[in-house]
């Protein structure tokens, strides 16, 4: 049972590198320009520009997905919302109370609706109630 439970810990650090990698990837094939949507579509090339240096848009993708992983790993840093420009981190937490009332009063009718149900049908097997 225990090296069970280490072979399946073991297999969630590339299953973790996969999925930050495919969210890495799918935000950077998004169409628009960050910078661009920041600056507003007047604003001069050289504010375009640095902006596009501020935010580390104009690295290399490698160099990029390097300096995200770095910090998600070394500091836990998800990074900065362009709206709110907050730690996404603090955006997340935020919400979280909210999110763990929904999820815990769904799984209470899943479970309240899925036993009643069960137990009807179990009831009156073969019967139009079953079925």
């Amino acid at each position: 049972m225990g090296k069970y439970i280490i072979k399946r810990l073991l297999w969630m650090i590339p299953v973790l590198i996969g999925v930050v990698t495919i969210v890495f990837l799918l935000n950077q094939m998004m169409p628009g320009d960050p910078a661009r949507q920041l600056v507003g579509e007047n604003a001069t090339e050289e504010v375009y520009q640095a902006k596009r240096e501020e935010l580390g848009l104009n690295k290399p993708l490698v160099v990029q997905y390097g300096d995200y992983l770095f910090r998600l790993v070394t500091k836990g840093d998800l990074g900065t919302s362009y709206v709110t420009k907050q730690p996404v981190l603090k955006e997340i937490l935020a919400r979280m109370p909210t999110t763990m009332i929904l999820a815990g009063l769904s799984i209470f009718f899943s479970v309240l609706f899925g036993v009643t149900l069960g137990v009807l049908a179990a009831t009156w097997q073969n019967s139009v109630i079953d079925y």
